[in-house]
């Protein structure tokens, strides 16, 4: 698989599933009276949107936005140990489950972080080889 075939793939499958979340995030704010819920869910939806910009204007110029790999997958990681150690805490979720979406998290990152190095252009002269 070429590198640009492996980028644009990876980037598919993030803006897709961040519509979803939108998606999700969006129908539960539409579903509740609940204010403060609200709030969070259009804030969640919002965040998701946002991936979603974030990741065309990366496909935009991969060499030069190679770093949004990266950074996509700081949030994944720490948003997934914060929750998983909640739900344990309040005893929603067992120490198995909660290795399991942290391990989840790690392994879909590690898909990122392998696109990094997949698209460090080689240079010869000013211009990108790919």
């Amino acid at each position: 698989m070429t590198s640009k075939v492996y980028i644009n793939s990876l980037a598919f499958i993030a803006i897709s599933l961040n519509l979803v979340y939108a998606y999700l995030h969006l129908s539960q704010y539409l579903g509740t009276s609940n204010l403060e819920s609200k709030e969070i869910l259009l804030s969640f939806a919002v965040l998701d949107l946002s991936w979603v910009a974030i990741l065309l204007w990366f496909l935009r110029d991969i060499y030069a936005r190679r770093m949004i790999l990266i950074l996509y997958t700081l949030p994944l990681v720490g948003l997934s140990l914060v929750h998983s150690l909640h739900d344990l805490l309040m005893h929603k979720i067992s120490i198995v489950n909660a290795l399991e979406n942290i391990m989840f998290a790690l392994a879909f990152s590690s898909i990122f972080i392998l696109g990094y190095f997949k698209i460090t252009p080689k240079t010869k002269g000013n211009m990108h080889v790919m």
